[in-house]
């Protein structure tokens, strides 16, 4: 639950009930969420709502949904298979197939088989795709290079230090909190180097 999505900066009041046969419902006590956590789940869907206004015009007149200009930008970055795709977002497959049929039906994506290996399905960028992928990318540069660029260079290189060990301890569906899952980013980028 986002609770800063509404711009709200109060802890929001979580009501659970108690697994306990013992326990008295009329003691139920409410669970907050932290004020730290509170304000950073609030910052991070204030930066994505705003990355996503930004787009909007983008989606609208493309037919696309935000998900499908993201894919863009990962198949552009190496993550050229639906497998990848579904293990990065993830997502069941039948959610990438319905992305990806779209962007192959909007002429900005195609499907082929590998030659090495027909099972396998490599997505490629179409010309069109290209054009896309460079103006949504100037689009979001336009959005957030002068907010960074506001920033003195120690300070954003300290930020993006900070926030890469926030989001580098969430760890994935079904792993334990205490095994390290690479950073989506550093993923994208290791699959763009072994092009």
């Amino acid at each position: 639950m986002l609770a800063g999505s509404r711009g709200a900066a109060a802890e929001v009041e979580l009501v659970t009930k108690s697994k306990s046969p013992d326990a008295c419902a009329a003691q139920e006590a409410p669970v907050r969420l932290d004020v730290d956590v509170t304000e950073v789940m609030r910052l991070c869907a204030d930066m994505q709502r705003g990355s996503a206004r930004s787009l909007k015009s983008v989606w609208r007149e493309k037919g696309l949904s935000e998900r499908g200009l993201f894919i863009l930008e990962l198949v552009y970055a190496g993550l050229d298979r639906p497998s990848k795709l579904i293990e990065y977002f993830d997502v069941l497959p039948s959610t990438i197939t319905f992305e990806t049929d779209k962007l192959v039906a909007a002429g900005l994506v195609t499907r082929e088989a590998l030659p090495t290996d027909r099972r396998v399905v490599q997505l490629s960028l179409t010309d069109e795709g290209r054009m896309v992928h460079r103006e949504t990318t100037e689009t979001i540069n336009a959005f957030l290079k002068p907010r960074l660029a506001a920033l003195p260079r120690a300070e954003l290189e300290s930020f993006m230090t900070t926030f890469r060990k926030i989001v580098g301890v969430i760890p994935k569906v079904g792993q334990c909190a205490d095994e390290k899952a690479p950073a989506p980013r550093a993923q994208a980028k290791k699959a763009a180097a072994g092009r």
